[in-house]
């Protein structure tokens, strides 16, 4: 099924972002600009003195790309690209080999070996032969490294895969259920950000982990790596605190007395002096690392 579309055409490449803006898309296979009927872009483009023509285009050509027909677009860019750096790269390598050419008939070791002369008749022109071949040999060379390198760009092009929104995160999720595949809680793992650490819990995209100076955080299952498996007896060491004891919080410069008024799983509540509330006192959380106790 096909609809009526108006098809701009000409010099439209310097008006490209006032055609974008006013709802053209532009059509590789017609080298061309589509868009629905429209005043305002008819308007457009006779102002900009491109060639209109009304014609009819599948309704898809009308809708912006998302999804995996952008990415159908997209890797038909990259096989573009790519195919213009390799015949970029066998022209480089044509010009290489007449270089090469210009070289072979001296292709000989009495030739190379045999020393300059000073004084002989012979010493300016076996100077300026020896001279010009080595320039031959040094475009070879450059030549056909920079074919060598266009290739490799063309080849990572066709390798690759084009990207849309959604595949970062599409990576990174699936980094999270290899890693739940293999990591429970009590295992030791590899954190990016704080070295070892044991597994206290596991959420739905990061793990609670008790780094090895004690401190309780929540880390990205994407950046963990199992390091060895452990026991739920690992995760829950026998605790250096019980309620009512009598202990000395520390935040960063910060300490006051306190006492523990709840155990918690991976944390302490303690109840500390605080004098810049109206009671004295204030309620907060901390690891035990921040916790001392009191003489």
């Amino acid at each position: 099924m096909q609809t009526a579309a108006l098809i701009i055409t000409g010099n439209t490449y310097p008006h490209r972002r006032e055609l974008r803006a006013a709802g053209c898309l532009w059509s590789y296979d017609r080298r061309a600009y589509v868009a629905r009927p429209a005043e305002n872009i008819r308007a457009l483009a006779e102002r900009f003195e491109l060639i209109i023509e009304t014609g009819t285009v599948d309704p898809i050509e009308l809708e912006p790309a998302t999804g995996e027909r952008l990415r159908q677009i997209r890797q038909a860019r990259r096989e573009r690209a790519a195919d213009r750096l390799e015949a970029r790269a066998e022209i480089r390598t044509r010009k290489a080999a007449q270089h090469r050419a210009k070289v072979e008939p001296y292709n000989d070791y009495a030739f190379w070996t045999e020393p300059l002369k000073p004084g002989h008749h012979s010493y300016n022109r076996h100077k300026n032969l020896r001279d010009r071949l080595a320039r031959h040999m040094d475009q070879e060379a450059a030549l056909s490294i920079e074919a060598a390198q266009l290739r490799q760009k063309a080849k990572q092009l066709r390798t690759g895969r084009a990207a849309i929104a959604g595949d970062a995160d599409a990576a990174r999720q699936e980094r999270r259920d290899q890693a739940d595949a293999v990591i429970a809680v009590g295992d030791t793992v590899d954190t990016c950000h704080y070295g070892r650490a044991v597994v206290l819990k596991v959420n739905r995209k990061t793990y609670t982990v008790r780094t090895a100076s004690g401190w309780t955080t929540t880390h990205d299952k994407s950046f963990c790596r199992l390091i060895e498996k452990g026991t739920a007896a690992d995760a829950a060491p026998a605790r250096k605190f019980k309620k009512g004891d009598r202990v000395r919080v520390r935040r960063l410069a910060f300490t006051a007395a306190g006492v523990v008024i709840r155990v918690n799983p991976t944390s302490y509540t303690v109840e500390y002096e605080a004098s810049w509330t109206q009671t004295g006192k204030a309620v907060d959380k901390f690891d035990e690392s921040q916790l001392e106790a009191e003489a």
